[in-house]
C-alpha cells in the first residue's frame, strides 16, 4: 500500500509538471504569434525616404498598379484629406473634421516643399504618412498661430481623394502609352494594343519587389523563432514524450 502512494505520489508530480510545462509553451506560442502579427504589419507597411520626407505606404487600391494608372502629377490639382500632428502627438489641424479636401496645385510652391515631395505619385484613394523635417516645413518660423512651434518635425496622415489632370500631362501620358503599345507589337509580344496595356507592369517603388526594410524584418523573425526553439528544446522534449 506505502508503495502505491509514493507510485501515485510520482506520478502526481509528473502529470503537474507536463500540465505546467504546457501552459508554459502555450504562452510562449501567443506572445511569439503577437510578435510575429507585429513584424508582419511593419512589413505591410513600407516606407521610403524621398529628398528628406519620409513616406509610409499605408494603404494602395489595385487601381494604382500599371501604367494605366492615373498618378498625381506636377501641375495637377489634387485634392487631399489630411490630419497633421507633431511629434509628441499633438493634433495642429485636420481637413477631416470641416468635411471638405484641401486642394492645391502640386509643384507650383502653394503648399510646404514636404507636401510638394511626399503627394506627388500618389493615386486616389492611397493613404500615405508623410514625416517631414522643420527645413522642409514651416523651419525657424513656426505656423497655426502658434499650434507648429519653430524647427517642428510634422507629421501628417494623407488620403488622395481628387486628382484633376493637367492637360499638358493628359496629352503626354496618352502619348508613352501609345508609344509604349506600338513598341510591344512592334517586339511582338503581343498582337493588341490592349493586351500589350495589360502586360504593363507597375514600376512604383512599391511594386511587391522585397525591400531592405522587409528583409531586415525578415531576419528578426528567423531570429526570434530560433530563439524561442533554443530557450525551449528541453520543455518541448519533455512535453512531447
Amino acid at each position: 500500500m506505502e508503495c502505491y502512494i509514493k507510485l501515485h505520489f510520482i506520478y502526481s508530480s509528473l502529470t503537474k509538471n507536463k500540465v505546467h510545462h504546457h501552459i508554459i509553451i502555450m504562452r510562449s506560442l501567443l506572445i511569439l504569434c503577437f510578435l510575429l502579427c507585429g513584424l508582419a504589419l511593419l512589413v505591410a507597411q513600407a516606407s521610403e525616404n524621398v529628398h528628406g520626407v519620409v513616406i509610409d505606404y499605408l494603404e494602395r487600391p489595385d487601381t494604382c498598379s500599371g501604367d494605366d494608372a492615373i498618378k498625381a502629377e506636377k501641375d495637377d490639382k489634387v485634392h487631399v484629406h489630411y490630419t497633421g500632428t507633431l511629434a509628441n502627438g499633438d493634433v495642429f489641424d485636420t481637413s477631416i473634421k470641416r468635411g471638405q479636401p484641401f486642394q492645391f496645385t502640386l509643384g507650383a510652391s502653394q503648399v510646404i516643399k514636404g507636401w510638394d515631395i511626399g503627394i506627388l505619385g500618389m493615386c486616389v484613394g492611397e493613404k500615405r504618412r508623410l514625416t517631414i523635417p522643420s527645413e522642409l516645413g514651416y523651419g525657424k518660423r513656426g505656423a497655426a498661430g502658434g499650434k507648429i512651434p519653430p524647427d517642428a518635425t510634422l507629421i501628417f496622415e494623407t488620403e488622395m481623394i481628387k486628382i484633376d489632370k493637367h492637360e499638358r500631362n493628359m496629352i503626354n501620358k496618352n502619348n508613352k502609352n501609345i508609344v509604349a503599345d506600338q513598341k510591344k507589337v512592334g517586339e511582338g509580344k503581343t498582337s493588341h494594343p490592349a493586351a500589350a496595356a495589360e502586360e504593363r507592369k507597375d514600376t512604383s517603388p512599391n511594386n511587391g519587389s522585397p525591400t531592405m526594410k522587409e528583409y531586415l524584418v525578415l531576419a528578426v523573425v528567423i531570429a526570434v523563432v530560433a530563439y524561442y526553439v533554443r530557450q525551449n528544446r528541453n520543455r518541448i522534449r519533455d512535453y512531447s514524450l
